[in-house]
């Protein structure tokens, strides 16, 4: 599995690095300078990932018979790249000033104002963080519309991504509601906004590019849809737990991210729903707080070994992939190697561990 999406990983990155996208000769004196900035730092943000996303359309298409044509290469760039967007707005949301293992995007443009002696150089830097962010998303458009694949295909890619990446937002803006207004949510809110905010565009979205660049059966396109939405569950639980108990040297970005933000994770949920009165207050003060301390985080995770949560959301992982395997079944491989790397692929996202 992982010769396979390294290979397509580094197609996806000879293609990013030598992409120059043409203008018309008027607007090349504004692009010239600033054009080359964002295009050279949304590049190397985006080749610090590991373009699981990108490998994904690859693998769509391998499933249903194809190999790594131009157009597949070229959707699984505007993948990295609409990736890369969210996640430098997601970054600017969450106030992280690491990603990838690196500076975050609006982090890197607030040191410059900094150099430069703005007067408000976080905001200045948020600021052009979110102009980056859309850049790499318009960008991620533009590489769709001239891809090498007939025009009906080519139109239905790009009307599918249009409508994900919405979700996607509305998703966010939830997300961002859920963890600053003190509401009650439950544990199907959390895993139906885990599907919309990460399963379909992470997963369900290239699996069904890759699938119709390929020209895969009608029938098949509802189930890769629903199965990288089951899928995208569990990767956003692991992924969870990941930046609760993970190192951050590992994980490329702060640990308790999310608490700070006064997320309303899986794990968060059920713990709240299983402890007495006193305690759910004492986590909702932290939750609360503008500021949460490394202790604070550290008394979240005993609570969360304590309560043994961690076995209750191994057992929701158990059950979707009772589902996925039931899934699996109605995928119509091309060849056995294509099973075999997708199936690997469901246990490196049920295995990632801390």
């Amino acid at each position: 599995m992982l010769d396979f999406f390294e290979d397509q990983k580094n197609k996806i990155a000879e293609f990013l690095v030598g992409y120059r996208p043409q203008y018309p000769e008027r607007f090349r004196s504004l692009l010239r300078e600033r054009g080359e900035d964002i295009r050279e730092r949304l590049t190397d943000f985006a080749l610090r990932g590991k373009m699981i996303r990108g490998g994904l359309v690859g693998l769509g298409h391998l499933i249903y018979g194809g190999d790594s044509s131009e157009a597949v290469v070229q959707a699984g760039a505007a993948m990295e790249l609409f990736q890369s967007g969210l996640l430098i707005h997601d970054d600017i949301m969450d106030q992280d000033p690491r990603r990838r293992g690196g500076d975050s995007v609006h982090f890197q443009y607030q040191k410059l104002a900094e150099k430069k002696g703005a007067a408000q150089p976080r905001h200045v830097g948020e600021s052009m963080g979110i102009c980056a962010g859309d850049v790499a998303v318009f960008l991620g458009f533009r590489i769709l519309s001239r891809m090498p694949a007939g025009d009906d295909k080519r139109g239905r890619i790009l009307r599918l991504c249009a409508d994900e990446l919405t979700l996607v937002g509305i998703a966010q803006l939830i997300d961002v509601q859920f963890g600053s207004c003190g509401e009650d949510v439950g544990p199907r809110e959390v895993t139906d906004l885990y599907r919309y905010k990460t399963g379909r565009y992470s997963l369900s979205l290239p699996l069904m590019c890759g699938a119709l660049l390929a020209d895969c059966p009608e029938r098949q396109i509802p189930l890769l849809e629903e199965f990288g939405e089951i899928l995208g569950v569990i990767f956003q639980i692991r992924d969870d737990d990941l930046g609760l108990f993970g190192d951050e040297d590992h994980i490329g970005k702060p640990v308790g991210s999310d608490l700070k933000q006064g997320k309303k994770t899986l794990g968060i949920v059920r713990l709240l729903e299983s402890v007495p009165d006193r305690e759910r207050a004492r986590i909702r003060s932290i939750l609360d707080k503008e500021k949460i301390t490394a202790r604070d985080i550290g008394r979240i995770r005993g609570l969360i070994r304590d309560y043994g949560i961690d076995a209750k959301i191994n057992g929701v992982v158990d059950g979707l992939l009772v589902e996925i395997n039931s899934l699996l079944e109605g995928i119509s491989f091309s060849t056995e190697r294509s099973r075999d790397i997708l199936e690997a692929f469901i246990r490196y996202n049920c295995e990632r561990g801390r």
